[in-house]
């Protein structure tokens, strides 16, 4: 299978692209040396120069991991979230029919609003609370509409080129990595023990996305297994990397005073693509030691405690 990925310099692209290996090629916006697959530089808002890429490609799947992540940047810069989590989808999905090649695009957990206070299913209604998860979900319907796949997922960690490189507009260092960064630079946390995700180890997100390009169709969650609340997760993540968890302090959200309204439970129930397609994503203690497994490996000194 030949395997486009949109947005191959950042985590998730970076992770897809590794997994599918010598058959694959990507995009990136500002960083090819993210990129472990050869790159071309475009804009996925550029509708007429991501025709041209998938014309020269003639990919057999193609996997978007391309969005505006940093919800609070979203919330007030909504244009700008919906030009390319939203419109810029839907003109790829467009892309992708005329070219004869499948898509699987990436969305969020955030498209619910929380209040369910059990893993939301596929077959749940998305409704948003903020900028971010609105865009996101027109996203999916846009590709959805056009018999493409949709994998939402939430709070992906890990490690590649991109989480090393400083984050700039509308980018954001991932929640994992801020805690590690921060834990090393001796601050004391506060973190939100009132908000509870699935997070999600990118290499095994890489992996269901290419399980759905292969044999899937529609809508799909693929998230970590354990739900965890954004304090335990961050305990966890100091545990795995030898830092102390007593420098993290749980509060509740609202004294955090976050710009965009965030859902308080936001995880995703995973077994369709379990029963469908035998993707198993590990759950937050297991996905952080391999996580600590590869930055011993790749960046010897550098996440870890002194």
């Amino acid at each position: 299978m030949k395997v486009l990925v949109i947005g191959s310099s950042g985590l998730v692209g970076h992770k897809t692209a590794l997994a599918a290996g010598a058959g694959a090629a990507g995009t990136h916006n500002a960083f090819p040396e993210g990129s472990p697959c050869r790159s071309v530089a475009a804009d996925l808002r550029d509708a007429a120069a991501v025709k041209k890429i998938l014309a020269d490609e003639s990919p057999d799947a193609v996997v978007n991991t391309a969005a505006l992540h940093n919800v609070d940047y979203c919330e007030s810069h909504a244009l700008e979230a919906a030009r390319l989590n939203s419109e810029a989808a839907g003109a790829l999905a467009e892309a992708c029919s005329d070219a004869g090649a499948r898509l699987v695009h990436v969305s969020t957990d955030y498209v619910f609003d929380g209040s369910k206070k059990e893993p939301y299913s596929e077959s749940d209604e998305p409704s948003p609370l903020n900028a971010y998860g609105a865009t996101k979900a027109r996203g999916e319907r846009e590709v959805l509409a056009r018999g493409h796949s949709v994998v939402r997922t939430g709070v992906v960690y890990g490690l590649s080129p991109s989480v090393m490189r400083e984050p700039g507009p509308g980018r954001h260092l991932g929640f994992v990595p801020w805690v590690l960064q921060s834990l090393r630079g001796g601050a004391r946390l506060r973190i939100v023990d009132d908000q509870f995700v699935t997070p999600t180890l990118a290499d095994s997100l890489a992996g269901a996305l290419l399980s759905v390009a292969r044999s899937g169709g529609g809508l799909y969650h693929a998230a970590g297994a354990s739900c965890e609340s954004r304090y335990s997760l961050a305990a966890k993540a100091a545990e795995a990397f030898g830092y102390d968890p007593a420098a993290l302090s749980p509060v509740k959200s609202s004294a955090l005073r976050q710009l965009a309204r965030r859902p308080q439970y936001a995880c995703l129930d995973s077994s369709r693509i379990a029963s469908e397609m035998g993707v198993l994503l590990p759950g937050a203690s297991e996905g952080l030691r391999e996580m600590r497994r590869q930055a011993d490996a790749a960046y010897p000194g550098v996440w870890s405690a002194r």
